[in-house]
């Protein structure tokens, strides 16, 4: 059951392929014409394994690839890697002890980060061996820099005789190994072959983001009361609030905070406060937030902080326009993750006396000419085309029944209108008698 195991597990590096970085320079053997000496992976037809100098190979153990000589790293993923063992002497040579392996070691030596392409190194060696250590490399290919994470506890020792847990130490110093134990001895022959597996992560890289948002209100001395626009009155002081929060996986070093006042809003001096951990009730800082900003320090992830100020809006006469101004403040965050920014509004109506007037048609009830302030103009509300009032009359129907009837119809409505309408049939009558 033990070789079945190992079988799979070593079977799986025949899946080698490219000639990758191993070392040094040595001899070479054969199944048919094995090593007189203790020599380690130096085989070249190993029917469960191929060539013995690529003995480093690695395999994607999220996706469940199978063991290869190199591997394309992705976050979040887990890797193994497998150091094979085969002591090359010849079986006859293991009962004088000639061919048995001393102090056999086994070290790994793992990047803790990849940027484009790195190796991952395996060591095999023996005080009696010729030559004493061999090495061999697993390519590892990254599209950008990752970071890899060695899982503690995961080293284990393979062999048809053991599955046992290795020390950590396997990527540091190394750690001692035994065909059948851990004494460090290594018998010649390929039922004794072995590996080494141990597995890393690539850790996701935290990303670099933040969170910011502005907002105005009534200038206050308690809290809350915040809107995104405040109707202010000429000469009022407003307050403005500027959030951040670092919501990324990265501390943020040198964030800074800028507002950019509009024409009709006037920093107030000495107004800034400052709010974070080391201030959480808020604290005075320099002025410069509304000119050059002010750096309000670095961040931990899941850190905020705020800053507020004062403004003053401009007196009537002062004001940019007559009629309602709207002034819109913009502020920024600034950090090494980039730049957002957020606005808040002011608005504000400036009383002009002697301001120019005009006559328009009130479009409501039809009413020309109404005289309103040039400033207030509302086309939907009134016309400056005088004929938009006018109201359409309705003709009247006149009756075709002979002159006297016509002179009735027109005049009938009125008491001397009816005298004439008499008059003028009795006149007619006579004249009919005459014929």
């Amino acid at each position: 059951m033990r070789f079945a195991a190992l079988a799979a597990l070593i079977v799986a590096g025949t899946a080698t392929a490219a000639v990758m970085a191993w070392g040094p320079a040595r001899q070479t053997f054969t199944m048919e014409q094995p090593a007189d000496h203790v020599v380690f992976n130096s085989i070249t037809n190993n029917p469960n394994y191929g060539d013995e100098r690529e003995f480093v190979t690695i395999k994607d153990v999220t996706t469940g690839n199978q063991l290869t000589n190199k591997a394309e790293l992705v976050p979040g993923h887990e890797y193994q890697v497998q150091i094979y063992i085969h002591n090359n002497a010849h079986p006859d040579l293991n009962a004088s002890g000639v061919g048995v392996a001393k102090d056999v070691t086994v070290r790994a030596a793992l990047s803790a980060s990849v940027t484009g392409s790195d190796t991952v190194d395996g060591f095999v060696s023996a005080s009696n061996a010729t030559p004493k250590e061999v090495w061999d490399s697993a390519l590892l290919t990254s599209t950008s820099k990752v970071d890899l994470q060695f899982v503690n506890g995961s080293a284990m020792l393979h062999t048809n005789y053991q599955q046992t847990k290795l020390s950590d130490s396997v990527i540091t110093t190394g750690v001692k190994v035994g065909s059948n134990d851990l004494s460090g001895k290594w018998y010649g022959c390929l039922n004794y072959a072995g590996a080494v597996t141990f597995d890393f992560k690539v850790k996701v890289q935290p990303t670099s983001t933040f969170t910011m948002d502005k907002q105005v209100r009534k200038h206050s001395s308690t809290t809350g009361g915040w809107v995104e626009s405040y109707a202010a009155q000429p000469g009022e002081t407003v307050d403005f609030i500027i959030r951040y929060k670092n919501t990324g996986g990265v501390t943020q070093q040198n964030v800074i905070v800028k507002d950019a006042l509009p024409a009709g809003l006037t920093y107030v001096a000495g107004s800034t406060i400052l709010a974070n951990g080391d201030h959480p009730d808020g604290a005075s800082v320099t002025d410069g937030v509304t000119t050059t900003g002010i750096n309000i320090g670095t961040y931990a992830p899941s850190l905020n902080a705020w800053v507020r100020f004062s403004a003053k809006v401009a007196a009537n006469d002062k004001l940019p326009v007559c009629g309602v101004n709207t002034l819109k403040n913009l502020g920024s965050v600034e950090t090494g993750a980039g730049t957002k920014q957020d606005d808040a509004t002011v608005t504000v109506s400036r009383s002009c006396e002697g301001a120019k007037t005009i006559e328009v048609c009130r479009r409501e009830d039809k009413v020309y000419p109404v005289t309103i302030k040039e400033s207030e103009f509302d086309n939907s509300k009134y016309s400056k085309n005088p004929d938009d009032c006018k109201v359409a009359e309705t003709p009247t129907e006149i009756a075709s029944t002979g002159p006297a009837e016509i002179v009735g119809s027109l005049m009938g409505t009125s008491a001397l209108g009816y005298g004439a309408y008499a008059y003028a049939a009795s006149r007619k009558a006579l004249r009919n008698t005459r014929k």
